[in-house]
């Protein structure tokens, strides 16, 4: 057996193809409507969880799909969540929470 050295790495085959498969979904369908990595410029904290709350709270009162783009809310929850870890990561400055 060959050597690999990735201790500590994260396993990334411990996602699952489901996930993977509808947050590419999602990204596709905002790829459409605004633009690739348009997200990638940042949003206010504040937004992107609330974004991601109204689709949680959809999913929970009954509404499998978002509307606009036929996909299941909590694909658009994870994408926004999604948003707002890379923002922690890398758009400090978009930190808008209340203090």
């Amino acid at each position: 057996m060959a050597v690999k050295y990735d201790q500590g790495k994260p396993d990334l085959s411990m996602v699952s193809e489901e996930l993977v498969t509808l947050v590419a979904r999602v990204r596709m369908f905002g790829a459409k409507k605004y633009s690739r990595d348009g997200w990638r410029n940042g949003f206010p904290f504040t937004r992107s969880l609330a974004a991601s709350l109204r689709h949680i709270e959809a999913f929970l009162s009954g509404v499998d799909n978002d509307e606009e783009s036929g996909l299941c809310h909590l694909g658009h929850a994870v994408c926004c969540f999604e948003h707002f870890i890379c923002d922690m990561a890398h758009n400090k400055e978009m930190d808008d929470r209340y203090t």
